[in-house]
């Protein structure tokens, strides 16, 4: 029971440190508005994660930067390939291959968490809960990050400066 829970505490400790090794991805479109990266895991699921300037709905003073993640395969937006830290990690990587290019902050994104089959709409989802933990693991406990009033699933978080 000791190395169950050994197990499971480093499991959750792993969750927001990316520190998992991700997959490799790649720029597989870029216009004057968009950029968009790709994946593949082990499972053959192809994964893409697109980035929109001034696209959301949160759009203000700041750069507003809109964060899409899917598979090509599904329309959700994970597949249940047991794989999330790794999933996760790639994406937080591809998200600061993208910063890198960026030269104005600070900068505003927004994402949906999407919901799990079954949950409510209105109510803040399991994925939303594991995002909103993992932005903090990475951009600290003092990160900007908000909700929006209407649907607790859409994220809001700011990035003060380049990384």
């Amino acid at each position: 029971m000791k190395k169950l829970f050994e197990s499971w505490k480093q499991y959750l400790h792993e969750i927001g440190d990316a520190s998992q090794e991700p997959y490799n991805f790649k720029v597989s479109e870029e216009g004057p508005d968009s950029k968009h990266y790709t994946f593949e895991t082990e499972g053959a699921y192809k994964y893409e994660v697109g980035f929109y300037d001034n696209a959301g709905i949160f759009a203000g003073d700041n750069p507003s930067v809109h964060i899409d993640f899917h598979t090509k395969q599904t329309m959700y937006s994970l597949t249940n390939e047991a794989q999330p830290l790794k999933i996760m990690s790639t994406v937080v990587h591809i998200i600061k291959d993208y910063l890198r290019g960026r030269s104005e902050y600070p900068i505003t994104f927004e994402f949906d968490g999407a919901l799990k089959r079954g949950e409510d709409a209105g109510v803040e989802g399991t994925r939303t809960r594991l995002y909103k933990r993992y932005i903090k693991g990475i951009l600290g406990k003092d990160v900007k990050m908000s909700v929006d009033e209407e649907d607790p699933n859409i994220i809001k978080f700011v990035v003060e400066e380049k990384p």
